[in-house]
């Protein structure tokens, strides 16, 4: 019998713990523990559970709707976020307009998220609520199109109009 194989009725061992840096058959080089990974919410460097900070990328990335090819950026600091809109769009993210989805991860930054939008180009953000999110689109020309509670907060997002 191979030794890579355990024998008969053998259990798997337990883990007293999370795993310990560990390279499986699939990579080449050793991965932190997800428990180790320290993620960055925003600007002013404010930690946040790992958890967290991976829900509110998932719904802000599935509000953005990226499709491949689109031109997208990111304004803020979220260094997941731009990873996961990078591989959505396959290509890099821009930072000069136009852009066909701007995600701004904090609210302050919309104003600057309009400006790279092209027309009939969606928008993405975090509020305290829906009526700031709602206030906010509004107060930049924007039409509110989603709003989705996560983590107590709500992520939103917003089409810039076509002039017409």
């Amino acid at each position: 019998m191979s030794s890579t194989r355990p024998e008969p009725g053998a259990t798997a061992p337990s883990r007293a713990g999370p795993p310990v840096n560990e390279v499986n058959e699939h990579q080449r080089t050793a991965v932190p523990p997800f428990a180790e990974i320290q993620l960055v919410a925003g600007p002013r460097g404010q930690s946040v559970s790992d958890t967290a900070s991976a829900e509110l990328t998932a719904v802000s990335a599935a509000l953005a709707g990226v499709r491949r090819g689109d031109a997208v950026a990111v304004v803020g600091e979220g260094q997941l976020l731009r990873a996961v809109l990078r591989a959505a769009c396959g290509r890099d993210l821009v930072d000069v307009p136009p852009a066909d989805v701007v995600v701004a991860v904090v609210a302050y930054d919309v104003p600057v998220a309009v400006g790279l939008l092209r027309p009939g180009g969606r928008l993405v953000a975090v509020a305290a609520d829906e009526g700031a999110a709602g206030r906010t689109a509004s107060a930049n020309g924007l039409q509110l199109r989603h709003v989705e509670p996560v983590l107590g907060r709500v992520a939103w997002s917003a089409l810039l109009p076509v002039a017409g």
